[in-house]
């Protein structure tokens, strides 16, 4: 069984709301038991005092003016009075006031009565036992008057609700600050820098709002001194790249041409790292999402490495149309490639697209020599090179990859593929795209 897991408002808005609705549901029992019940029981006793003068008085007057009586009775005090022919009208009632009524006929009358309720016309009923004959007694609603279970119901049910609203407010005034501090640290996370916090309220988030204002500052001036000094070393290592390429272009024909071919793969190599270098050291810039295709997307990365001489197997589905970062995620699909085809071992790569309203799953799968279980999360992190891997890098690639799939929302994550491999996992969430 999944059990519910409520966020800080919920649990202070409950942690509010319990103690105000005990003391609530406290007072309403003492305004019970020493307030509505005796009023009730009072007014009870009063109108079994009057059913049974009444009982009396009928029993004493000459028949010829009966009638009269209970013209009387039924105008002043809003009582009806015959004979009782026939069962009573109604069904028997249960309810708080009839109860103290019925208890109270039979302390005066010594016999217990049972009222009944009528709905056409909504009356109670009761008979009470003469010498002579048996009196059908009723009475309305308005003869009851005050209705003292309803006031309290009504009181508090208002109670609880206003004790509720109290308690959101509150929650909302403390958890406010710390959901903003939520979302600011989710901005930092995505790479980016976040408005300032409004230093206000209490004083322990006024330090807080503080502190991370300081600490955003610190992180952005640390993502701009890395990328400054990355850049700046990528920028002066290519300048000997270069020369070297020429030189490599000014020698005389008479040397040897396959180590020239190795020399200008090592060039080629350094070049290649060092734009990985770069890449990671710019971190996520922002890049707004725009609708296409992403099986034209995919399509396109698995051609440009095709064009290197790997053999990938890619059936292009139907059309899978959505919003996402396109520059992005051509830079996911080609650094899961790259990966694949350097540590697969020039085995043939398969390229699946699986598209649905929910979400998009694109697959990657070589048959490389796997990655052990306990390393499919830490080759993720930079420098950080599966202990099989023989292929020449910078583990900079996945690192690249799960950096920006973080940024857009997206999970990748690497699977062993049955019969020996790796399988790479990009999941774009529908919410994501």
């Amino acid at each position: 069984m999944n059990r519910v897991r409520l966020g800080l408002f919920g649990r202070t808005a409950l942690a509010l709301a319990g103690p105000f609705l005990v003391v609530q549901i406290v007072l309403a029992a003492v305004f019970v038991v020493h307030v509505s019940l005796p009023l009730a029981r009072s007014a009870t006793e009063d109108l079994a005092a009057l059913i049974t003068l009444v009982t009396q008085t009928w029993a004493e007057l000459p028949p010829d003016t009966r009638a009269d009586y209970q013209t009387e009775l039924r105008v002043n005090h809003h009582l009806q009075v015959e004979l009782a022919q026939g069962p009573r009208p109604g069904d028997e009632t249960h309810l708080p006031y009839p109860a103290l009524l019925q208890r109270a006929l039979a302390e005066r009358t010594g016999v217990e009565s049972h009222l009944t309720r009528s709905s056409n016309p909504e009356m109670y009923w009761v008979d009470v036992t003469t010498p002579e004959v048996v009196l059908r007694i009723g009475f309305s609603d308005d003869r009851i008057g005050a209705y003292p279970s309803r006031v309290v119901l009504t009181a508090l049910a208002g109670v609880v609700l206003a004790s509720l609203f109290t308690a959101m407010l509150l929650a909302r005034w403390l958890t406010r600050p710390l959901a903003r501090l939520t979302r600011a640290t989710d901005t930092v996370g995505h790479g980016e820098l976040p408005p300032p916090l409004p230093e206000t309220g209490p004083r322990e988030l006024q330090i807080l709002a503080m502190r991370f204002n300081s600490m955003a500052r610190d992180v952005r001036d640390l993502l701009q001194g890395r990328t400054t000094l990355l850049a700046g070393v990528s920028h002066d290592l290519r300048t000997p790249l270069a020369r070297m390429r020429l030189s490599l272009a000014m020698l005389p024909e008479t040397v040897d041409s396959t180590l020239i071919a190795d020399i200008e793969r090592d060039v080629e190599s350094m070049d290649r790292l060092i734009g990985q270098y770069l890449s990671f050291a710019r971190g996520v810039a922002h890049e707004p999402p725009q609708h296409r295709d992403l099986a034209e997307i995919v399509g396109e990365a698995v051609a440009d490495l095709r064009r290197q001489g790997a053999q990938v197997a890619w059936q292009a589905p139907g059309q899978c149309v959505r919003r996402v970062p396109v520059l992005a995620l051509r830079r996911v699909l080609a650094n899961l490639l790259d990966n694949a085809w350097r540590h697969g071992q020039g085995s043939a790569i398969e390229m699946q697209l699986d598209c649905t309203p929910e979400r998009v799953l694109v697959r990657i799968l070589d048959r490389g020599p796997g990655i052990a279980e306990d390393e499919r999360e830490s080759v993720f992190e930079p420098f950080r090179r599966a202990r099989q891997s023989r292929a020449p890098g910078s583990g900079l690639g996945l690192a690249i990859v799960r950096q920006l799939a973080q940024a857009n929302g997206w999970a990748v994550s690497l699977h062993a593929r049955d019969g020996g491999g790796t399988e790479a996992r990009v999941e774009i969430p529908m919410l994501a795209g």
